[in-house]
């Protein structure tokens, strides 16, 4: 199922709320949960919120992070739940409580929908962070603003991988995110979006 990013669906996550992104940079810090807040965690960094006592919205994931591959990762999830998932640059479907995760309904989204989606957020079709997708697809579904922590521009290490595979985990979208970040400044979301 392909999430239609004009649609009522889309419009339902966010739409009039403030939007809280949780990444996973090292040293992060969660501001203080208002009521009516949307907590979206990304990637791993969901299980980080909910263990946190942020319970978690959205979880916003790159499909990819469920392929056998990555089994040792995603392990870390066991125990996620969320009202809804979005899965991007998906390319085949996933049963997230084959690893532990509890959501309500879970999206998807092709890699050519992620691109034209934060297309439609700064003006530039990016190949951006799973954070920052996170982001468009709150700013697209109606936010009144976006929040996001545990973001960063350096491409070493995510907080929420253990030591032992975090050398060998590197971000690949920092240029991408820096353009992203330039390029929304000049948009009229730029004063609706915010990240530490």
């Amino acid at each position: 199922m392909s999430i239609s990013m004009q649609g009522p669906e889309a419009q339902s996550l966010c739409s009039g709320k403030n939007c809280i992104v949780v990444g996973s940079a090292p040293g992060r810090v969660l501001p203080e949960k208002r009521e009516g807040d949307v907590v979206i965690g990304v990637n791993n960094a969901a299980i980080w919120a909910q263990k946190s006592g942020y319970p978690v919205d959205i979880f916003y994931s790159i499909a990819s992070m469920f392929a056998r591959k990555f089994g040792a990762k995603n392990k870390l999830l066991k125990g996620l739940v969320a009202s809804r998932a979005v899965l991007w640059h998906a390319d085949f479907q996933v049963s997230l409580a084959d690893f532990g995760i509890t959501v309500g309904e879970t999206h998807y989204l092709t890699r050519q929908e992620g691109l034209h989606m934060v297309m439609n957020i700064c003006g530039y079709p990016l190949w951006v962070s799973s954070g920052i997708g996170a982001a468009c697809l709150a700013l697209q579904g109606g936010a009144k603003s976006v929040k996001m922590v545990g973001f960063s521009l350096s491409d070493f290490r995510h907080a929420d991988i253990p030591r032992r595979f975090s050398r060998r985990v590197y971000r690949d979208h920092v240029l991408e995110d820096g353009n992203f970040l330039t390029a929304i400044k000049a948009t009229s979301y730029g004063g609706l979006f915010h990240a530490t």
